[in-house]
């Protein structure tokens, strides 16, 4: 947006932050701008100013183009791919009850665990998936001595 216009600096500012991150991911991108300013030299490759709408049609049709382009010369990606992080990590059942014995590969010590454990604590309050039912299960493990799962 040209810079005398009410709200520009916002809304300028938005679309350099939307166009850094399509350009780091790689991206085609054009900026349109109305009018002729000057740019960051950062942006100045991705800016095409304007001055009159009938302008616009030839560099967004250069850049569907070359978003054809990329697209069609892409590799083939594998079917499947490696899994990541966060793709591999297993938070168990979203009921403790269904799983007690793989709490013991997941479960936390909490500081209210540990409050009940010592005693401090007789009641465990809290909103459902918090995890009353694990500490539960835990304190009943240590006291039981039962196979110690989280001693």
């Amino acid at each position: 947006m040209s810079p005398q216009r009410i709200g520009a600096l916002v809304h300028n500012a938005r679309c350099a932050l939307i166009a850094g991150l399509a350009v780091a991911k790689g991206k085609p991108v054009l900026l349109l701008q109305e009018e002729h300013f000057p740019q960051p030299i950062d942006y100045r490759d991705i800016v095409y100013s304007y001055s009159h709408p009938n302008q616009i049609e030839a560099p967004i049709t250069k850049l569907i183009l070359h978003a054809i382009k990329s697209l069609q010369s892409a590799k083939k990606r594998d079917v499947s791919p490696p899994k990541k992080l966060l793709e591999r990590l297993d938070l168990g059942d979203i009921a403790a009850e269904n799983e007690v014995s793989a709490l013991e590969s997941y479960f936390v010590k909490t500081a209210q665990f540990r409050e009940a454990k010592r005693g401090k604590a007789r009641l465990v309050t809290g909103r459902k998936g918090s995890g009353k039912t694990a500490i539960f299960y835990a304190l009943f493990s240590q006291l039981s001595n039962r196979d110690e799962l989280f001693s």
